[in-house]
């Protein structure tokens, strides 16, 4: 059941989800569990009214040889005391094509005697030909225009984060992609744009993932990997080195934080790629929250004690190479 309450809690998701466009809010994920697809909880956008589907759905599937659809179906309104009530259907059809009351949850091709898997490998295997779901046609709520399903994004932005780039622009992106629930459309292709040296244009959602395929297949050719690993004896590079963990209350103040993001992004813009410039700014300013505590102790260094001794820091690390 999609159930649509009118009382205050109603309100408070009308006003949440007023400027989105029509599509999925969150949930509504098909996952494979052998020969059950669960499509989980979650809320909706259909025809400019939000709906809840409390819980997760269980549909059969078996092998098609050709490309079917996962579909949501809304029937006809029940209006009841306090409810509005969405009957609702969730089936595979073989009918690419959808009705004015259908929203798709994923598409995919079973050949005879293979399992349906709903993992992904890489960026590229969202669109796997067989035996995978394929979720990059799902169409998610954005600000007043539908975008992408997160997970897309996200491995898009893993993947590009395995090679050094120093471009700004390509690091706010995929740092983006990384951290927010979802990235508006606009974003995307104002991004797309950007790395073809194009202007920014309408593009479905099939071609916005081909693209972000295409530009990193560019960046796997033009780029080194990051060189290095994070294991349990610490953070190594090259050949086997061990940094030693710093745990200081001197990077707990207030300030701290901040001063640890200018860092890592001066120096990133000297050139060093994201992820060394990363390790080198949580491992020098530990350093420098290290002298700062023996100079006053723990609890009395502050994040300005840090900045001062920053040089200090330095200092001891360019005598030990």
């Amino acid at each position: 059941m999609l159930e649509n309450l009118r009382d205050f809690p109603r309100d408070v998701l009308d006003i949440f989800c007023e400027d989105m466009s029509d599509g999925i809010v969150c949930g509504f994920t098909p996952t494979v569990n052998q020969e059950i697809i669960t499509i989980s909880k979650g809320i909706i956008k259909y025809h400019g009214v939000v709906y809840v589907m409390s819980e997760p759905i269980n549909i059969s599937y078996h092998e098609t040889e050709k490309d079917v659809m996962l579909k949501l179906c809304f029937c006809d309104e029940i209006q009841e005391k306090d409810y509005k009530i969405n009957d609702i259907q969730i089936n595979i059809d073989d009918d690419m094509n959808l009705l004015p009351n259908q929203i798709e949850l994923g598409r995919f091709r079973l050949k005879k005697g293979a399992y349906l898997r709903s993992e992904y490998q890489d960026l590229y295997d969202f669109t796997t030909e067989y035996n995978t779901i394929n979720i990059v046609h799902v169409k998610y709520a954005g600000q007043h225009q539908h975008t992408l399903n997160k997970t897309i994004l996200q491995y898009f932005a893993k993947e590009a984060f395995t090679y050094q780039l120093k471009d700004g622009v390509d690091i706010t992106c995929w740092m983006l992609c990384l951290n927010s629930q979802k990235v508006e459309r606009a974003v995307i292709q104002q991004y797309i744009a950007y790395n073809m040296g194009e202007l920014p244009r309408e593009m479905s959602n099939a071609e916005i993932h081909k693209q972000l395929v295409k530009i990193l297949q560019e960046i796997r050719k033009n780029s080194k990997m990051v060189e290095g690993q994070v294991g349990k004896e610490g953070i190594t590079g090259g050949e086997p080195k061990v940094l030693k963990k710093k745990e200081r209350n001197a990077l707990a103040k207030g300030g701290s934080g901040d001063i640890l993001a200018g860092y890592a992004c001066g120096t990133l813009a000297r050139g060093l790629g994201a992820f060394d410039a990363v390790v080198c700014a949580c491992y020098t300013l530990g350093l420098s929250a290290e002298i700062s505590s023996e100079e006053k102790t723990d609890f009395c260094a502050t994040a300005y004690d840090i900045i001062r001794n920053l040089h200090v820091a330095v200092k001891r690390i360019t005598q030990k190479i």
